[in-house]
């Protein structure tokens, strides 16, 4: 899914080595915020599947107490992950300059309440950004290696038990999230400088291919398996642990969406392009999902019915899409986007609304994770 206003999202080994400096809570209702003043720690249960929230750029130009009552949510609905842009441009907004604390603040709240982060690697600063790209903040980077450096320092700095994987990029295979138009070898490589630097620091690391949008190839844009069909003609899937993907499929279901069949549906599948590779163990990681209330902008406290009967269709996609995913056998990860409407981005994909106000699809959400894990 293209949204453009949702985040607005020769150095050696040695370099990328750069020295720096649970008790379970049963979530019977879901209270509208603000959020209980305690810190509560959730467990999720580990059913091989990883549930998630998405909460994109937004975390750090929030107050302590949204961050905090944003986080509950994810374990109020029983996922025991959330996503979030990891923007390079906030981390070193110049090249001597380093500022953690944004995301050394999400990393804590996420720890105090059991969950695990997937960061997103993303947004260079305009310094890093490859020539003309001063103010565009979806530039691939000039240089390859800073990024990977960069992001080695970020795996130094972030133990597997909390940032439990890293997502390089966002829908890289939209001309929107990659000026200039996809370019499957540049993404490869950048990709493959990221994974030497941050395996380099932490051996283990999970990488995640940046989720692929559903797209048709054409114009400015990559399919999603036309991208990946490069990337893995190229050899550059090894370099990752799993294939993110957002199969945003909104008003059709996505039992029936082809968006969801794309997955493992036919010889040109994700899935079959995996196979085909030698890399059919892959998961593919379903890192962005959801379903807009579009009358929100207009309604924000859903008054009217007509509302209210999107809302009430959204609490169905959320639904069926938990079945969908669990359901197919190549899919091992959900996030839900979002958690929260973001009027200011005109996006109203919250399971609250910009209130703060519980949607329908929060109790929905929740109700599918725990069938599905009970």
């Amino acid at each position: 899914m293209s949204l453009s206003a949702r985040r607005l999202a020769p150095w050696l080994v040695a370099a990328f080595i750069i020295a720096v400096g649970s008790v379970a809570m049963a979530v019977s209702a879901l209270p509208d915020r603000p959020q209980p003043q305690a810190v509560h720690i959730v467990q999720s249960t580990d059913s091989g599947f990883v549930f998630g929230v998405d909460y994109a750029d937004a975390l750090p130009d929030e107050s302590e107490s949204a961050i905090g009552s944003g986080l509950d949510d994810a374990g109020a609905v029983g996922a025991g992950w959330i996503r979030v842009d990891l923007a390079w441009y906030r981390i070193q907004p110049s090249p001597t300059q380093w500022d953690w604390r944004s995301f050394d603040r999400t990393v804590s709240y996420a720890k105090a309440r059991g969950l695990k982060v997937l960061a997103i690697l993303d947004q260079p600063p305009a310094w890093a950004r490859v020539h003309g790209c001063a103010k565009q903040i979806w530039c691939p980077p000039a240089d390859d290696t800073q990024f990977a450096a960069f992001a080695a320092q970020a795996a130094q700095r972030y133990s597997a038990d909390v940032v439990g994987a890293w997502e390089v990029w966002n829908e890289e295979n939209l001309g929107s999230y990659w000026s200039g138009g996809p370019d499957p070898e540049g993404y490869g490589a950048l990709l493959k400088a990221t994974s030497i630097a941050m395996r380099a620091v932490q051996p283990r690391v999970r990488i995640v291919v940046g989720g692929l949008a559903v797209a048709d190839s054409g114009g400015k844009d990559l399919s999603a398996r036309d991208f990946l069909l490069d990337l893995a003609r190229s050899n550059f899937l090894p370099y990752a642990s799993a294939v993110g993907y957002h199969p945003y499929s909104f008003p059709a279901a996505p039992a029936a969406a082809r968006a969801f069949g794309d997955i493992s549906t036919g010889p040109d599948s994700l899935a079959s392009i995996l196979d085909q590779c030698q890399q059919p163990s892959m998961p593919i990681w379903l890192t962005e999902a959801g379903a807009p209330v579009s009358d929100a902008a207009s309604d924000p406290d859903a008054a009217m019915p007509a509302t209210r009967s999107q809302e009430s269709q959204q609490a169905v996609y959320a639904t069926e899409l938990v079945t969908a995913a669990t359901r197919n056998s190549h899919v091992r990860a959900l996030f839900w986007f979002s958690d929260i409407d973001l009027p200011d981005q005109r996006l109203y994909f919250g399971l609250r609304r910009a209130d703060g106000t519980a949607r329908p699809s929060l109790a929905a959400f929740r109700d599918a994770i725990k069938a599905y894990v009970g």
